[in-house]
């Protein structure tokens, strides 16, 4: 759980990066939100508030709930390139508050991931990512937080390597706390607040009984906050691993996926995700960009949120958001 002071300081760091332009946008956006729910006619911000870009959609592992892990992407594999990177920024960071650099993949591969936090910090954007911390040398720490990277995820979904592999398949349980302790130990000796560093245990039915064990390792490697993360699973009878017996963790009721679909999706209005490749698609649900609006390296983001693609797209969540296959997986906005 975050501690107050953990939040106290994040709500400091986005309030710091509203300038009049952000600000304005973020109540741009929810009064588009809420004008479409009440109209069931889309209303589509020209920027979004948060904007999740994927570095990278290579990685490390082989994690049997992941696309990228299972190898059943799709699309193709790749980085996006500085330059590209910093074209996109360069649109987008007048009116963006909240910049996720992870979507596919792990973004510490990308060999420029410093720079590209440090370009969007310098532009006075709210960055964090999500990482397997295998790549996290005592430099790389430094550097990111030298970059100014905001806020930390670090997925670890166990208290013990034979528990952690059985989801992170290919992983080293002792590579990710010494990844932890590196970026905890650069934060220290740069004086600095930030990142914010949060532990993110994925629950299954494998892992739940580490759960007391997970708060303890927590408060031992002395991050700011961890967090207890019901698991998305594709196939309940086919897959490799098990929703938790606690219901609290488990997305599932009955094989089914607990509450009834809505007909809105704040998530989609309010972040989504440009893939390594440029493909803009409506949010990270979206894996294969199947429902991608077009490409931010080839048209403008105000074009490409009013185009058809987008126009289409939102419409369908206000009318029948239970035709759209990857929302059915999905747990915003059920109700």
């Amino acid at each position: 759980m975050p501690r107050l002071n953990t939040l106290i300081l994040q709500g400091r760091a986005i309030i710091g990066s509203l300038s009049l332009f952000r600000f304005i946008n973020v109540i741009k956006s929810l009064f588009l939100y809420w004008a479409s729910l009440l109209l069931k006619s889309p209303f589509v911000p020209q920027y979004p508030l948060a904007l999740s870009v994927e570095p990278t959609s290579i990685c490390n592992l082989k994690c049997p709930e992941c696309p990228t892990g299972t190898n059943s992407l799709k699309r193709a594999r790749g980085m996006m390139t500085l330059d590209k990177y910093k074209s996109l920024i360069d649109e987008v960071s007048k009116y963006v508050l909240y910049l996720n650099l992870y979507v596919q993949g792990e973004p510490f591969m990308h060999p420029d991931f410093p720079a590209l936090v440090r370009y969007a910090s310098n532009k006075g954007m709210y960055t964090s990512s999500s990482t397997n911390a295998h790549f996290i040398s005592a430099h790389i720490a430094k550097s990111v937080v030298s970059a100014g990277l905001k806020r930390l995820v670090f997925s670890l979904d166990g208290t013990t390597q034979s528990t952690y592999v059985q989801y992170r398949k290919g992983g080293e349980f002792n590579k990710v706390i010494e990844g932890i302790k590196q970026m905890v130990s650069a934060k220290k000796s740069l004086k600095s607040s930030f990142p914010i560093i949060e532990l993110q245990f994925l629950v299954f039915q494998h892992n739940e009984h580490e759960m007391e064990a997970f708060r303890l390792l927590a408060s031992q490697l002395q991050v700011d906050s961890y967090t207890f993360k019901s698991a998305q699973i594709y196939a309940l009878d086919q897959s490799s691993v098990k929703p938790p017996q606690n219901k609290k963790y488990s997305r599932y009721l009955n094989q089914k996926l607990k509450g009834t679909i809505k007909n809105r999706c704040w998530r989609v209005w309010s972040n989504p995700v440009v893939t390594w490749d440029g493909q803009l698609a409506p949010c990270c649900y979206d894996k294969d960009a199947d429902w991608k609006y077009g490409n931010v390296f080839e048209s403008s983001f105000p074009a490409l949120m009013s185009n058809k693609h987008s126009s289409c797209f939102h419409q369908q969540v206000l009318k029948d958001k239970s035709n759209i296959e990857m929302c059915l997986n999905c747990p915003e906005g059920r109700g």
